[in-house]
């Protein structure tokens, strides 16, 4: 059993491969000032299928595989321009499929081995777990789950509300706040507008929900503080989907828009159609989390938020058959973004390897824990 130097640990038994992780020696990479008399917001946002090698960014200018064939191209202009305001994990990894990098994100699991489950399926109401949830919870954090998708695979609509979310927000909620917010009539979720699909809302309707919640939030605290009340902050996680296998719809303005063209990085593959959608879908949630994170910093809201930004997991539109240890599927990028916070750690790219089950630890440092 390897265990790295610099962690603290104690051992269930001597003939016991289980341990207890309890702290870690050695200098941080980085430190986030965090107050504990003003407590910020925490959102942590999961991309679904967003590949390591499709941002620039965190291949890198040299781009020592050719991925981006001798262009100047990325897939993710906004998740690279914002990249280099935070920390940026280069060598992150995940499981497949999403209820996998779920459980890890927000318990630190190891995920369930099997084929045809993962360690939520059915809903596990009578599963005790600590995670990201019960933490912030202890801490005095309200805490949300909001998505575009439908949840009822895997039964996410009873795993979520039954460990440590006040409040769970899937499609149907986010269709029915926008049909009655965004002048969005029922009929155009799935008739010519495509503003959803088979999966749920798009994206640029559940990051506008998203905003419009933080927005809210936030105001609510400050009305809080400057009535002397104790601030009640808000821990958010947020999943994404319109790029979704098999990466076929988009909102109708988008589908007319004007958008980069991609063909380098397809032309003359089998499989070309299918990698051009993939590119597709994959920059218009790139354009609709620029947007968010744009608004969001115009509205003083990063100001008093950390973000956690990772891809669920990747896919392999190349491929007909899609192994699960394929690099494309398994290694995400990762970014931590702490606007006012970061000091001369802002831009920094860490290389150390990490799993989505690392994510757990690195916020409860960085927030700190709850007292007892």
């Amino acid at each position: 059993m390897y265990i790295h130097p610099t962690e603290r640990h104690k051992l269930f038994g001597n003939d016991s491969l289980y341990r207890l992780t309890t702290g870690f020696r050695g200098d941080v990479a980085f430190d986030i000032e965090v107050s504990n008399d003003n407590p910020p917001n925490v959102l942590v946002i999961g991309v679904e299928s967003f590949r390591f090698r499709d941002s620039r960014y965190m291949v890198g200018k040299n781009d020592p595989s050719n991925l981006f064939k001798d262009t100047d191209l990325t897939i993710t202009p906004n998740f690279d321009r914002w990249a280099k305001r935070g920390v940026a994990l280069r060598n992150l990894w995940t499981s497949i499929p999403t209820s996998r990098s779920l459980e890890s994100v927000l318990f630190a699991q190891i995920p369930y081995d099997s084929a045809v489950k993962t360690g939520i399926t059915g809903g596990k109401e009578d599963t005790k777990l600590s995670g990201l949830p019960q933490l912030f919870s202890a801490k005095g954090y309200e805490t949300f789950f909001s998505t575009g998708s439908s949840i009822s695979l895997d039964n996410w609509d009873v795993f979520l509300p039954s460990h440590g979310f006040d409040t769970v927000w899937d499609n149907l909620k986010v269709m029915e706040l926008a049909e009655n917010h965004y002048n969005i009539s029922h009929d155009q979720w799935e008739g010519a507008e495509h503003r959803g699909f088979s999966w749920g809302a798009h994206d640029d309707v559940s990051f506008q929900i998203l905003g419009d919640l933080l927005v809210n939030k936030t105001n609510n605290q400050t009305e809080q503080v400057a009535n002397g009340e104790r601030k009640t902050p808000l821990f958010i996680t947020h999943y994404t989907i319109t790029s979704h296998a098999p990466f076929k719809s988009w909102p109708k303005w988008y589908n007319e828009s004007e958008k980069p063209d991609f063909s380098a990085l397809y032309e003359g593959n089998e499989r070309a159609e299918e990698i051009e959608r993939y590119l597709h879908a994959r920059y218009f949630t790139d354009m609709e989390l620029g947007k968010f994170l744009d608004r969001m910093k115009d509205e003083g809201i990063l100001d008093d938020t950390i973000v956690v930004i990772y891809g669920d997991h990747g896919t392999a539109p190349e491929a007909e058959i899609i192994y699960t240890e394929e690099e494309s599927v398994t290694r995400v990028p990762g970014l931590i973004l702490a606007e006012g916070r970061l000091g001369n750690a802002a831009g920094l790219k860490i290389e150390d390897a990490a799993e989505h089950y690392d994510i757990l630890n690195t916020l409860a440092d960085i927030t700190g824990l709850p007292e007892g």
